[in-house]
């Protein structure tokens, strides 16, 4: 068995940390002893044991409620590795989509303006999607799409990467 003991960290103004316990595979047992006798009047220490249970799925996730960040973001037009991707290409991806999120369904809309690529979420304005390859660009707030096609080159849905997390959209709508 290997150890994964975590020794502590002494600092004269710090409490002392400790870290997680090497177990058998299925369990660890966490401890944090703390004795900081500027903050408390005697030590003390937190014990838990923590269980793995593999039929659970990896618990990932961003909170975005009550977000307000994301409108301070600024995008430009130069990204700095904008890629020349063919207009009939791009007339391809055009269409509508419909995300479904925690929020219910919402409607994208992937317009062509001249060679310039667009993406509206539900009825908003839109906004320039950046060409990073022929397939991948990067949208308004700094989200990144990419479009997926099957064997036929026939564009399936679209795949959006925004706030740590990955949604998958389906196309509904012919391209327009």
């Amino acid at each position: 068995m290997v150890d994964l003991s975590l020794k502590p960290i002494v600092s004269k103004s710090q409490p002392k940390l400790a870290g997680v316990l090497g177990r058998p595979v299925g369990w660890r047992h966490a401890y944090c002893p703390i004795d900081d006798p500027k903050t408390f009047s005697r030590a003390w220490t937190i014990n838990a044991e923590l269980v793995f249970e593999p039929d659970d799925e990896l618990l990932e996730f961003v909170c975005t409620e009550n977000e307000k960040d994301r409108q301070h973001f600024v995008l430009t037009q130069d990204t700095g590795t904008r890629a020349q991707v063919d207009v009939a290409l791009l007339a391809k991806y055009t269409g509508t989509y419909q995300a479904t999120g925690p929020r219910g369904v919402v409607t994208v809309s992937i317009t062509l303006e001249g060679d310039q690529l667009m993406m509206a979420l539900g009825g908003g304005p839109p906004g320039p999607l950046v060409p990073q390859s022929a397939t991948t660009f990067v949208g308004p707030m700094g989200s990144v799409t990419e479009f997926i096609t099957n064997e036929q080159g026939e564009v399936t849905h679209l795949v959006a990467y925004t706030a740590g997390a990955e949604f998958k959209v389906p196309r509904t709508g012919p391209p327009r």
